[in-house]
């Protein structure tokens, strides 16, 4: 469809920042802003999925920022309160000390991408 190259990179801003730019997910500043961005797509996804998921299947990628969100920051909770430290980015290492921090990044890439997608498409079924 023509409006999935727009709608799919909306979609994933959760895991193209915590890609490219992690330490913006974890800001105090700026958290306020990602949660209202994050609740304002999941409604224009879930509005926007009532009259047009026939003709833009890819519409339910909207809803799925708050969900990764929400997920990113109960494993950050959750490591920092095992590890007493923040997770580091380990694309580029191969270090074995920082295995903690490799475990985090891959569990949020399989649950923070597969479960908001599964839960968004399932809401708009």
């Amino acid at each position: 469809m023509k409006a999935d190259f727009l709608i799919i990179p909306i979609g994933m801003a959760i895991q193209l920042i915590f890609l490219f730019k992690r330490e913006i997910l974890t800001d105090r500043k700026i958290e306020k802003w990602i949660w209202i961005t994050s609740v304002s797509l999941f409604v224009i996804g879930y509005l926007l999925s009532i009259n047009f998921r026939e003709s833009i299947p890819t519409i339910p990628i909207l809803m799925v920022p708050i969900f990764t969100y929400g997920i990113f920051r109960l494993q950050f909770w959750i490591y920092l309160k095992l590890f007493n430290e923040e997770p580091v980015d380990t694309f580029y290492s191969m270090d074995f000390k920082l295995i903690r921090s490799g475990l985090f990044n891959f569990i949020f890439w399989v649950v923070g991408l597969l479960i908001p997608v599964l839960i968004s498409f399932e809401l708009i079924k």
